[in-house]
């Protein structure tokens, strides 16, 4: 069956993979581009820009290549230049859902000096957050999330917390940043933790991630995984979810430079899946 979905960018269709006799029914996503076309598409929308390539612009901000690093068959290139905002192919709004559990794999390859001019901010390869407003106090003046980093001190944070995967200026190490709901507080602000993660990289490889995620509300079952190349580095129990939020907003990989100036990215990613609860890691494992 097919659907016609119609965003900001415009219409494309939607390949239902529950009706495919081939693709397993714990599988509720998938995005193979073997074919060299953007069927099931869902970019992340980008309002600053200085691209002036058609093929940029209208293949949702990235293009189906031949994989690199001697991988067989096609890829994601995601890349920005120092006057775009992002790359990113997004898993559609609401599909992780509060109190259900989720698996997720994907690849990614850093080519040599994918960052230039070697700037660290806002580069994000996986990022998951579930707004991307504002909290703010009745006067509309603070923000109204508070992050409790490992040194034990407050700070507020504007927008909420987004949950990412991000390199070395050099690709030789990863970090993950975490963020785990405590507690509202009187005055009605959002108190989160921040867990940082460091995982070993190699620029010029394929490297395959398996993320696991339990959304319950209640924080003893919440969980937190993260498997790269096989080897679990991340194991948390940790409530992405505040009260009264009833999904992720989003989950995406890519590009990603914030405001524009922030220098040129170049990346690759493929094989992304989406399990429910029934799937197992070796159904999304890339």
């Amino acid at each position: 069956m097919k659907q016609t979905i119609c965003l900001s960018l415009g219409c494309f269709f939607l390949l239902s993979l529950l009706d495919d006799p081939m693709n397993s029914t714990n599988i509720i996503e998938e995005y193979n581009f073997e074919q060299g076309n953007y069927q099931g598409v869902i970019r992340q929308y980008q309002d600053k820009t200085c691209s002036q390539n058609p093929l940029y612009i209208d293949n949702s901000l990235f293009q189906i290549v031949n994989a690199p690093g001697g991988r067989n068959g096609k890829a994601i290139k995601h890349h920005i230049l120092n006057c775009d905002e992002r790359s990113e192919l997004v898993i559609k709004h609401g599909t992780l859902k509060v109190g259900e559990e989720y698996w997720i794999g994907w690849s990614m390859y850093l080519p040599k000096n994918y960052n230039k001019p070697g700037k660290q901010s806002y580069t994000i390869t996986q990022q998951m957050g579930f707004n991307n407003t504002c909290w703010r106090d009745p006067n509309g003046v603070n923000c109204q999330t508070l992050i409790k980093k490992s040194d034990g001190s407050i700070t507020p944070k504007i927008g909420s917390p987004i949950n990412g995967l991000m390199p070395s200026v050099d690709g030789t190490k990863l970090q993950y940043h975490l963020y785990d709901y405590i507690k509202t507080d009187s005055k009605g602000r959002l108190i989160f933790e921040k867990k940082v993660f460091t995982l070993p990289a190699k620029p010029e490889q394929w490297q395959d991630f398996v993320m696991y995620l339990n959304l319950s509300s209640d924080p003893k079952q919440a969980r937190f995984k993260l498997w790269k190349n096989g080897q679990l580095y991340v194991d948390e129990r940790v409530r992405l979810l505040p009260p009264n939020v009833k999904s992720l907003g989003d989950w995406k990989i890519g590009a990603y430079n914030g405001e524009p100036g922030n220098g040129e990215r170049t990346l690759y990613t493929d094989n992304l899946k989406v399990g429910n609860k029934n799937a197992t890691f070796n159904d999304v494992s890339p």
